[in-house]
């Protein structure tokens, strides 16, 4: 992740991205908190969020390589400009683009 803002650690971006590394699991957040997490951000260069089943796992190795399969909601910023989004149920597809295209 690169990008400008406020990060949930109360630390830089490098320091951040870091911590982040350090975590085999990533970092968890609650809807609120990823409400936080994105009022603190000014840009993004690149951000990747996702939401996985309470009983999956990350898979790292996949998302690196951008499948999001496993997930059940993948959400990926690029320079501020280029969103991916992903969802394992359509429903929730459609509704989330919805969001997005109404602002």
């Amino acid at each position: 992740m690169t990008g400008v803002g406020k990060f949930p650690i109360k630390s830089s971006m490098t320091e951040f991205c870091d911590y982040l590394e350090s975590l085999p699991y990533g970092m968890k957040f609650d809807w609120r908190g990823i409400r936080d997490f994105a009022a603190g951000l000014d840009s993004t260069n690149d951000c990747l969020l996702v939401a996985i089943s309470k009983n999956g796992r990350i898979d790292a190795a996949r998302l690196a390589e951008d499948d999001y399969s496993h997930c059940e909601i993948a959400l990926r910023a690029f320079d501020s400009s280029t969103w991916t989004l992903c969802a394992a149920d359509h429903k929730v597809f459609e509704h989330l683009v919805g969001k997005a295209e109404r602002g």
